[in-house]
C-alpha cells in the first residue's frame, strides 16, 4: 500500500480485517468506486501501455457492449498480437468452448457489474461464473491486442489450492448445466484433466481426458493431455512454450 500513496486521492485502499475471498473482495472494491467503467488487476499482474484507451475505444465503437476484453500474456512467455476488434458472434459459446478471458483483460460498465456481481458462494472459478453471466446479457467485444501480463509463474504456486480450483469448476458446471452442450462439456473435462494432472492425480486426469475424447474424438487437445501424462510437468511447459512461439 505504501507504493500507492504517491497517487494520493486517485487510489482508494479498502481493507478487511480477515480475508473474504476474491468474489467478495471484487464486489466490495467496485461498490466503493463511482466510475462508469470497471477493470480488474490482480496483485501479481500488470497492465500494458494503452490498455485503458484501447478498451474505451471498444465501448465507443459499440456503446451497447456489456464487456470488452483483450489478450493477457504470461510474463515468462510473452507474444504480441496484432491489434483488432471484433463483435463476438456467440458470447456464451465463446466462454464455454474456449479459454475465457482473464479478468485482467476485462472491462465492463459499472451498471452491468452491479446487475451481475460475483457470486460469493464460489471460492474459485468465480470469474468464470461472472464472465458467463455477463456474456449472457448482451454484446461482447474481443480485442486482439495483448494489453496485460499475468505475472504468476509455474514454479510459484497459487494461493488457491488445486482442490479448490477443481471444486470451483464443478460448481460452475453444475450451476450452468443447462448451457453445457457437448462441446462445452468436452472443454470442461479437458480443463479438469489438466488440473488433476497438475495436482499429481494422473489417474483422474486420464479419466477426464478420455471423457473429453468420448465427447469429441477428433479434438486434438485431449490427445495432447493424455500424451502429457507420460511427461514431466516441466517438459509439458517447455513444449507448450515452444508451440506458442511458432
Amino acid at each position: 500500500s505504501a507504493s500507492l500513496r504517491e497517487f494520493g486521492d486517485e487510489v482508494l485502499i479498502v481493507r478487511n480485517e480477515t480475508p473474504r475471498g476474491p468474489a467478495a473482495a471484487r464486489n466490495q472494491g467496485v461498490s466503493a468506486m463511482d466510475a462508469d467503467l470497471v477493470a480488474f488487476l490482480d496483485d501479481d499482474d500488470r497492465w500494458l501501455a494503452g490498455k485503458i484507451k484501447t478498451c474505451l475505444a471498444g465501448f465507443l465503437t459499440h456503446p451497447d457492449a456489456v464487456m470488452v476484453f483483450h489478450q493477457v500474456a504470461f510474463d515468462w512467455d510473452r507474444n504480441g498480437n496484432p491489434p483488432s476488434m471484433s463483435l463476438v458472434e456467440n458470447p456464451v459459446a465463446r466462454m464455454l468452448h474456449r479459454q475465457p478471458p482473464h479478468l485482467d483483460g476485462v472491462m465492463v460498465p459499472r451498471h452491468v457489474h452491479q446487475s451481475v456481481l460475483f457470486d460469493e458462494s464460489f471460492r474459485a472459478s468465480e470469474d468464470l461464473d461472472y464472465l458467463l453471466r455477463i456474456a449472457s446479457s448482451g454484446p461482447v467485444i474481443e480485442l486482439g491486442s495483448t494489453l496485460a501480463v499475468h505475472g504468476a509463474r509455474p514454479d510459484h504456486p497459487s494461493a488457491i489450492s488445486m482442490e479448490s480450483r477443481i471444486a470451483g469448476r464443478r460448481q460452475f458446471r453444475d450451476k450452468h448445466a443447462a448451457l453445457f452442450d457437448r462441446k462445452a462439456q468436452a472443454y470442461f473435462d479437458l480443463r479438469i484433466g489438466h488440473q488433476y494432472r497438475r495436482s499429481g492425480q494422473r489417474r483422474s486426469a486420464s479419466a477426464s481426458f478420455l471423457r473429453s475424447l468420448l465427447r469429441d474424438p477428433l479434438w486434438v487437445p485431449p490427445w495432447k493431455g493424455l500424451l502429457g501424462l507420460t511427461l514431466s510437468d516441466r517438459r509439458v511447459q517447455q513444449i507448450a512454450r515452444a508451440a506458442r512461439r511458432r
